[in-house]
């Protein structure tokens, strides 16, 4: 089976029985549930599905994408991931001209260069706005960025 993946969200065959598969696990359901008026009617499961059927076959997260293989290889599919993501920027070999990046930062860098997403969880004090200006240089992409307080 093939798995097909972009920046947002991943494709796969649409089959019933994948179908049926997903339902059992690729789902959230919220605290109480049971109290909506929709569930004691029977009008609805109580469950969020974190998918989608399309036309072109099943949706899900990107993000979801290591843990839905992890399933499907478990339940013994033959897997092959694509990457189907256009690369919308280059990086760019500049010099940096503010502080210079501590061992940490320069390897959280490379890895959000590398990897084209992400999230930093850093300590307070750690640099991330430095690190966040430094990748904005380096991708060389047009951005705004907003802050929670003054310094």
């Amino acid at each position: 089976m093939k798995i097909y993946f972009g920046a947002s969200d991943a494709i796969t065959d649409k089959e019933a029985n994948l179908i049926t598969y997903f339902k059992t696990f690729l789902y959230w359901q919220p605290e109480g549930y049971y109290f909506s008026e929709a569930y004691k009617k029977g009008h609805w499961d109580g469950k969020y599905y974190l998918f989608k059927v399309t036309k072109d076959g099943v949706r899900f997260p990107t993000g979801l994408l290591s843990f839905v293989a992890g399933k499907l290889r478990a339940k013994g599919y033959d897997l092959e991931i694509i990457d189907v993501r256009k690369k919308e920027f280059e990086t760019k070999d500049l010099v940096w001209v503010g502080k210079e990046l501590r061992d940490y930062q320069l390897d959280a860098l490379n890895k959000a260069v590398e990897s084209s997403r992400g999230i930093w969880a850093n300590a307070t004090g750690s640099g991330k706005m430095l690190l966040a200006a430094s990748l904005v240089q380096s991708i060389g992409v047009k951005t705004i960025v907003t802050v929670l307080t003054k310094e």
